[in-house]
């Protein structure tokens, strides 16, 4: 019959060859928010420690060593297999390393930690690949037999819904040299495939498998990952050029140890210990200990100081938006100081964040960044007419609701027939 076999989607890959990441079978860690995996990334703001768990994702920041964001996530695909179901891979190729979420919702989040969009429902199977042949990763997410493929920051490119047949597991692959990937989906009870072209197109059926099992979306892991948890390892912690700093799992506890001194440099209790991670998270040219356990990670220095105890379950963790004025400018007013239009903006602040807050609470992922948008006043100091500029939360009900705000807003007169006020707005949030 066929040679297919599950894509093994999704474990996190060690970045760069100062960091080493370290991890038990996942299948060890029973509770859903046992920290799984830890990787550092840089997203072009500053270095992310990225801690996973069977409740989705949070990010801590590496410098302030405190928690940064948080995605709920829960397996939806590939029930079954070992490998963990988040893939770390620069998927629109600008450089910098993304997270991508396979369960429901399944979604793309930057290495900045900012959120690009995502699929509520989740995929029965799901897959990167380039399929537009852009050089970027688009995403085939299956829900029985509809399948569609969207890019790496959610446009559609095409949906495909199977009739009269049931469909197995699909391979990828480009079947005829246009450097898109085709697909190639197992009938259920027929020895045959349906093929479907990196267009969309149906290309009918074959008696065998012509295409390759799907790759592994990070091949090697297992392999790549030392298992500190299993012992004892060590390490030039302080870049002195020796390493003679040691960590090992004692029981519950983590002890950090270094052979100039015989007593422990620090021996902290965490519980069952899951994962851990060896790398300089806070640029101070040393190699911080970062350890994943039940709901928490430790993050201990060079010195084996502990530096903090973080929660991480993103269930147990709480959303707090950030709405503030950034930016504005205004000419032909009475007064065009920017500290008393940058008043008259705040006095409104309350409803401005209330569009933005409101529609954090529906969709967690919710992009952030900045909004512009220019201000026409008239005489009486009212404003008569918005115009957005420029919008990076690319959501129409969330500008509906801030140009409303914005029109009922007051500034200093307008000298002669009117004039404009170009108001700067930054959208973010925190997870704690």
């Amino acid at each position: 019959m066929s040679k297919m076999m599950k894509p093994a989607l999704l474990a996190f890959v060690a970045l760069g060859a100062a960091a080493a990441a370290m991890t038990l079978d996942p299948t060890q860690a029973q509770a859903q928010g046992d920290v799984l995996e830890l990787h550092v990334v840089d997203g072009g703001e500053g270095k992310l420690v990225v801690a996973s768990s069977k409740n989705g994702v949070t990010f801590i920041k590496g410098k302030e060593m405190k928690v940064f964001r948080a995605f709920k996530s829960t397996r939806s695909a590939m029930k079954g297999d070992s490998p963990d179901w988040f893939v770390l891979r620069d998927v629109d190729s600008d450089g910098t390393v993304d997270v991508v979420g396979a369960g429901a919702p399944a979604f793309v989040v930057t290495g900045a930690g900012a959120p690009v969009f995502n699929i509520p429902r989740g995929c029965g199977q799901f897959h990167l690949a380039d399929f537009a042949a852009d050089k970027s990763q688009d995403i085939l997410c299956r829900n029985g037999t509809k399948i569609e493929v969207v890019t790496h920051d959610g446009q559609k490119l095409w949906e495909y819904s199977v009739k009269g047949l049931k469909l197995g597991l699909c391979n990828f692959g480009d079947l005829n040299g246009d450097l898109k990937a085709d697909i190639e989906c197992e009938i259920l009870g027929k020895d045959a495939f349906m093929r479907l072209s990196g267009n969309g197109n149906d290309l009918g059926q074959v008696e065998s498998a012509q295409l390759d099992a799907a790759e592994d979306d990070n091949p090697g892991h297992v392999e790549a990952m030392a298992n500190l948890l299993g012992g004892q390892e060590t390490f030039d912690l302080n870049g002195d050029g020796t390493a003679e700093e040691s960590i090992l799992l004692d029981g519950d506890a983590i002890v950090v140890r270094s052979k100039s001194n015989p007593k422990a440099l620090g021996r902290y209790e965490i519980g069952k210990a899951t994962s851990a991670l060896i790398a300089d998270i806070d640029d101070d040219n040393a190699l911080d200990i970062v350890v994943g356990g039940p709901g928490k990670v430790l993050i201990i220095d060079s010195k084996g100081a502990l530096k903090a105890t973080l929660n991480t379950d993103p269930k147990n963790l709480k959303r707090k938006t950030d709405v503030q004025v950034s930016r504005i400018n205004a000419n032909n007013l009475e007064d065009d100081a920017p500290a008393t239009n940058k008043a008259a903006v705040e006095k409104g602040l309350g409803k401005l964040s209330a569009c933005y807050d409101g529609n954090v609470r529906k969709n967690p992922f919710t992009r952030v960044g900045n909004a512009v948008f220019a201000l026409d006043v008239d005489k009486s100091g009212k404003v008569s007419k918005v115009e957005r500029l420029h919008n990076a939360l690319d959501d129409k009900a969330v500008e509906g609701c801030l140009t409303k705000a914005l029109k009922s807003l007051a500034f200093p007169k307008a000298l002669g027939p009117g004039a404009v006020v170009t108001i700067t707005l930054e959208f973010g949030f925190v997870d704690e």
